[in-house]
C-alpha cells in the first residue's frame, strides 16, 4: 500500500502514445491449429512487435505462459482501459497493473469469520486481487471470493482493484444461492443480523438493476434456487414457492413473504414471487417435494408428516384433482405412496379380519380427504372384492324431469305407486310415513348419510321384482304396447313419480336391495368398464347410477347394518339372512338443502307434508280400491321417532261374494255400462247383473301438532282421546252393466 502511495506521488513518466487496439487488454483466444488447447482461454496482451504479432500472457491455464499470436486469433474482452482514472501513470503502465491484478500475492483469510455463513472451500494463503474482496464484504462474498487479511486505506489501491465499487451481481447471486442452500436456524446467523448484513444488502443492490440487460443473468441464476427469505422455520425458498398474498398456514415448501421483504417487492416479483394466492398445482408440486426429500421407502419424521398432511388439506381445499397427476399420501407407517395404492378406513365398525394385505392411509388423513385425493374406500373395496355389488340401468335426471312435468296433485305419487302394485299383481299395499332418524355410521357410502331421515315406505307383500322389471317400471312412456305380467299401466309415470318426493330410492325385493340415483350425485358409478376405474375413488358422478346388492346369506347386511336398518319393518329383518316375501320401496324425503341444488325437482318434502298427503288420501281410498284389479287392501301408518312400532292410521279392504270373485276388474275393463242410461235399471225387458263390493274402512286420526310434544293435565288427556279416536264404515257399491 505504501509503495503504491509513493508511486502515485512521483512525477509521471514520459508517456508513450499507444494506439494499438490490443496492447493492455484482456483477450479471448480462438482459431489456433498448432495449439488447440489454448482455444477459448483468456490472456493479457502485454506487448506488440512487428506489424502482426502480439505477446499474450495466458493466465487461465494450469501453467501460465507467454505466447506470440496474430490479431486474427484475438478478441478484446474489455475494450475500455482498466487503469483507474486517478492513476498518474501513462498508458504504458496499464499492462503492468493488469498483470498485478492477476498474480496471486495478496494475503487472504483462511478461516471463516462468522459461524453459519458459507465459506469458500480450500482457501489458500494468497490470492489475486481480482479474486479478492475487502474483509468488510464478508456478508456479501464469503463463499465466492477470498477476503483480504488486512486493511486498505489507499484510494488509489481501492480503485485499482475495483474495491471502491460493490461486488459484481454474479458474486451476489452466488452468495445468496449458497446461503439459501446451507442456512440452518440451529447454526445461525440470527434472523435480524442476516437480513441487515447479508440478504437485505444483496436484495437492495440487485433491485437497482431490475429492467437492465444484465438482470436477465440474475434472474436465470436465482429464479429456480432457494433465494427468498421466509423466516427461520423454512429459511429460503425458490421464488415460485413464495407468495405476497396468501392467508393459508402453509407447509415448508410454500410460504408467505414476511413484511420485512416489502421494500424489495419489485425485485422479488421480477424473480417470480407470487402476488396472488397459490393454486392447486403449487400444492401438488409441494407434495412431490416431500417425495423428493424423504423418498418412498422410509417413514416421514413426525414434523414432516404433519406438514405433509397440512399440505394435502390445503391442496384439496384449492381444488386439487388426482386425475391430473398422482398424489402421494402417507400410509399407516408414514411412508409416502401413490394414493390409488392406499385405502382409507371408512368402515371402522368392521373387524380387521379379512383386511390382510390392505395398505391403509395414515390415521391423520381424514377419510373424506383421502377419498378426494384418490385413495380407495374400504367399503367399496370389500364390495368389489367380494362381488357384493352389481349395476342396473337407471333413468337420467332429464328423463325424471320430463316424467314429473305437469305432475299435478301431490297425492298422484300414491296413486301411481298403487297402479304399479296392481300391475305386479299385489293383493295389498301398505304406506308408512317413517319419521325416524336412523343411524348413519355403517353405510355403504358416506354420501348416503343424508338419506337416513324421514321417508315414505311402501310395502307390497307377496310381490318379488326382478332387475328387468324394475328397469321397465322406471320407464315413464305411456305406450299401449307396454305390458308387465300381462297388464298395461294406464298413466305412464310408474316408479318415476317416486322422485317427486326425493333424490334417491331404495328397494328391497326378495333377496336383493336396489339403490337408484338418477342425478348421479350420491352413489359412485358402476363397476364395469371405465366406470370401474372411477368406482375405485368412490366419487359420485353426474351420470345416473343404479346398484344391486345381495341380502342372502346376510353377510352384507351384517357388515353395513345401518344401511339396512330402515328396511326392518313390515315384519322383515335384513340381518336374518332370509329373503323378503314381497317388496319394500323406501323414498327418503327431499330436504330443503337438497331441493336447492336438485336436478330432479325443486320441491322439498317434510314429514308434515307427507302426513297431510296420507290424511287426504283417505277420502279417495275407497273409490281408488274399486278401480284396481288385484289389490284387496290398502293401509297407511306413521312411525313416530320415539316409538318402537308404527301406528296404523287407515285400513281399507275390499271383498266380493265368492261366486263373483272372477269379475274383479270388470269396472275397469268393461266400460259398456257407461253407455246405459239410468232407465235401463228399471227396464224389465233386459236382464241385469250387479257387481257387489264390500268395503271396510278403519281409520285413526293423528293430529300433527301434538306429535313429539309433551302435554300435561287435562290437555294431555284430551289430546290422547283425539289421537285415539277410531271410526269404522261399511258400505256396498253397486255397478250395473248391460246383459
Amino acid at each position: 500500500d505504501a509503495a503504491f502511495a509513493a508511486r502515485s506521488d512521483e512525477a509521471p513518466a514520459e508517456s508513450v502514445a499507444v494506439s494499438d487496439p490490443f496492447v493492455g487488454h484482456r483477450v479471448s483466444i480462438s482459431g489456433l491449429i498448432a495449439r488447440p488447447d489454448l482455444n477459448g482461454k483468456v490472456g493479457l496482451v502485454v506487448d506488440a512487435y512487428g506489424e502482426s504479432r502480439y505477446t499474450v500472457y495466458v493466465d487461465s491455464v494450469d501453467t501460465p505462459e507467454t505466447i506470440a499470436l496474430r490479431p486474427v486469433n484475438l478478441r478484446v474482452l474489455n475494450p475500455k482501459a482498466d487503469a483507474p482514472a486517478s492513476d498518474p501513470a501513462s498508458a504504458s503502465r496499464r499492462p503492468a497493473y493488469e498483470e498485478l491484478r492477476q498474480v496471486q500475492w495478496l494475503p487472504v483469510l483462511a478461516a471463516a469469520l462468522i459461524e453459519g455463513l458459507p465459506w469458500r472451500p480450500h482457501s489458500p494463503c494468497v490470492a489475486s486481487p481480482d479474486n479478492t474482496r475487502p474483509a468488510s464484504d464478508v456478508w456479501l462474498v464469503s463463499f465466492c471470493a477470498h477476503l483480504l487479511d488486512g486493511e486498505v486505506s489507499s484510494r488509489f489501491v481501492l480503485e485499482l482493484f475495483g474495491w471502491d465499487k460493490p461486488p459484481r451481481p454474479a458474486l451476489l447471486c452466488a452468495q445468496l444461492a449458497e446461503v439459501g442452500s446451507t442456512y440452518s436456524a440451529e447454526v445461525g446467523p440470527d434472523e435480524a443480523v442476516l437480513l441487515e448484513h447479508c440478504i437485505g444488502p444483496i436484495y437492495e443492490q440487485l433491485q437497482q438493476i431490475v429492467g437492465a440487460p444484465e438482470f436477465s443473468g440474475v434472474k436465470a441464476a436465482l429464479s429456480r434456487r432457494a433465494t427468498i427469505w421466509t423466516g427461520p422455520e423454512r429459511g429460503l425458498l425458490p421464488p415460485s414457492q413464495v407468495s405476497f398474498d396468501d392467508d393459508a398456514s402453509l407447509c415448508r415448501y410454500l410460504a408467505v413473504a414476511p413484511p420485512s421483504l416489502s421494500p424489495f417487492r419489485t425485485l422479488l416479483v421480477a424473480l417470480g414471487v407470487r402476488e396472488s394466492s397459490f393454486s392447486a398445482d403449487d400444492f401438488l408440486k409441494a407434495n412431490t417435494c416431500f417425495v423428493r426429500d424423504y423418498g418412498s421407502s422410509a417413514p416421514l419424521p413426525e414434523a414432516a408428516l404433519q406438514e405433509c398432511v397440512l399440505n394435502l388439506r390445503l391442496a384439496s381445499a384449492r381444488g386439487l384433482s388426482p386425475e391430473t397427476s398422482p398424489v402421494f399420501l402417507p400410509d399407516a407407517d408414514g411412508i409416502l405412496r401413490p394414493s390409488p395404492e392406499l385405502t382409507f378406513n371408512d368402515a371402522p365398525w368392521m373387524p380387521s379380519a379379512g383386511q390382510a394385505g390392505t395398505r391403509f392411509v395414515h390415521g391423520s388423513v381424514e377419510p373424506e380427504l383421502a377419498e378426494r385425493l384418490g385413495a380407495q374406500s374400504l367399503r367399496q373395496l370389500l364390495l368389489l372384492r367380494d362381488k357384493f355389488t352389481d349395476t342396473f340401468p337407471c333413468p337420467s335426471s332429464t328423463q325424471i324431469q320430463e316424467a314429473l312435468a305437469g305432475f299435478g296433485h301431490e297425492s298422484n305419487v300414491l296413486l301411481d305407486l298403487l297402479e304399479v302394485a296392481d300391475v305386479l299383481g299385489a293383493k295389498g299395499v301398505h304406506f308408512c310415513c317413517d319419521r325416524r332418524l336412523h343411524p348413519s355410521e355403517s353405510l355403504l357410502f358416506p354420501t348416503l348419510v343424508e338419506f337416513q331421515g324421514p321417508a315414505l315406505c311402501v310395502f307390497m307383500p307377496g310381490v318379488a321384482l326382478t332387475t328387468e322389471e324394475l328397469c321397465l317400471l322406471h320407464q315413464h312412456s305411456a305406450d299401449r304396447w307396454f305390458k308387465l305380467r300381462g297388464r298395461t299401466p294406464r298413466f305412464g309415470r310408474r316408479f318415476a313419480s317416486a322422485y317427486a318426493l326425493g333424490e334417491v330410492s331404495g328397494l328391497v325385493s326378495g333377496g336383493q336391495m336396489f339403490l337408484c340415483d338418477p342425478s348421479g350425485r350420491y352413489l359412485p358409478p358402476g363397476a364395469s368398464g371405465r366406470a370401474a376405474e372411477e368406482a375405485d375413488t368412490g366419487a359420485p358422478t353426474s351420470l345416473p347410477v343404479g346398484r344391486v346388492y345381495p341380502l342372502v346369506p346376510g353377510d352384507l347386511p351384517r357388515r353395513f347394518p345401518d344401511q339396512f336398518a330402515p328396511f326392518s319393518m313390515f315384519g322383515f329383518d335384513a340381518l336374518s339372512g332370509k329373503p323378503l316375501d314381497g317388496t319394500i320401496l323406501r323414498l327418503p324425503l327431499r330436504s330443503e338443502a337438497q331441493a336447492a341444488s336438485s336436478k330432479l325437482s325443486g320441491e322439498a318434502w317434510s314429514a308434515t307434508r307427507l302426513h297431510g298427503t296420507l290424511t287426504e288420501f283417505r277420502s279417495r281410498a275407497q273409490t281408488t280400491l274399486i278401480s284396481l284389479e288385484t289389490i284387496e287392501a290398502v293401509s297407511t301408518s306413521e312411525w313416530l321417532p320415539d316409538q318402537t312400532s308404527p301406528v296404523r292410521t287407515l285400513m281399507v279392504s275390499l271383498s266380493m261374494p265368492q261366486n263373483d270373485a272372477s269379475q274383479r276388474g270388470a269396472v275397469l275393463h268393461d266400460s259398456s255400462w257407461k253407455k246405459s242410461g239410468l232407465s235401463s235399471l228399471f227396464n224389465r225387458g233386459k236382464k241385469e247383473s250387479m257387481l257387489v263390493f264390500d268395503l271396510l274402512e278403519v281409520f285413526r286420526e293423528l293430529k300433527e301438532e301434538p306429535l313429539g310434544e309433551q302435554a300435561s293435565g287435562e290437555e294431555e288427556e284430551s289430546a290422547r282421546e283425539t289421537n285415539q279416536r277410531l271410526a269404522a264404515h261399511s258400505s256396498s257399491f253397486f255397478s250395473a252393466s248391460s246383459s
